[in-house]
C-alpha cells in the first residue's frame, strides 16, 4: 500500500553533536533524527514535541523549523512504498542527563531501539550509516540549519 505521510523530525543538538536513531533495513544501517507521524489536525510543532517525548523520554526546548522536504525516496518498509512530507525541526533536550549517555534508548511505538550522539563533522566527512532522509547530508554540510 502506498501512502503520503507527514512526519515531524527533530535535530536534537548538544554542543557539536546531534542525536540520531539507528534504523536497519535490508542490512543497511540508516541514521535518522527522532520523530514520527503527524496526526490528523495536529500542528507539526506539537507532533515533534510529542514524538520526542514518546521516543526519547524528554521534553525539548522551543523547536525551530529548519526545513520542509518531500521525501519520495524513503526505503520500503513492510512492502509499503513511503512518500513523506518531512517537517525538520532543531531543538535541545531538557533532560540534560541524556547528553552524557553513549547510547540513548528509543521507544518507537513499543519497538525498542537506540540512538547515539554523533559529531556533526564526522557525519559529513565519514558517515557510519546512511543519513535518512537523504537531504539531511547536504543540510548538515551547509551548516545553515544552526542559525535561528
Amino acid at each position: 500500500m502506498s501512502q503520503i505521510r507527514p512526519v515531524a523530525l527533530c535535530l536534537l543538538v548538544h554542543e557539536d553533536r546531534i542525536l540520531l536513531q539507528e534504523v536497519y533495513h535490508s542490512g543497511v544501517r540508516y541514521l535518522r533524527p527522532p520523530g514520527g507521524g503527524i496526526d490528523f489536525g495536529e500542528p507539526a510543532v506539537t507532533a515533534v514535541r510529542r514524538e520526542v517525548r514518546e521516543e526519547v523520554g524528554s521534553e525539548i526546548t522551543e523547536p525551530h523549523l529548519v526545513a520542509i522536504w518531500e521525501n519520495r525516496e524513503k526505503f520500503i518498509l513492510h512492502n509499503d512504498q513511503r512518500h513523506e512530507i518531512v517537517f525538520l525541526f532543531r531543538a535541545h533536550l531538557t533532560a540534560e542527563a541524556l547528553h552524557e549517555l553513549d547510547v540513548v534508548p528509543i521507544d518507537d511505538n513499543g519497538i525498542q531501539g537506540v540512538a547515539h550522539w554523533y559529531p556533526i563533522h564526522e557525519l559529513v566527512t565519514h558517515p557510519t550509516g546512511v543519513l535518512e532522509p537523504a537531504m539531511l547530508s547536504d543540510l548538515l554540510r551547509q551548516g545553515n540549519w544552526q542559525q535561528s
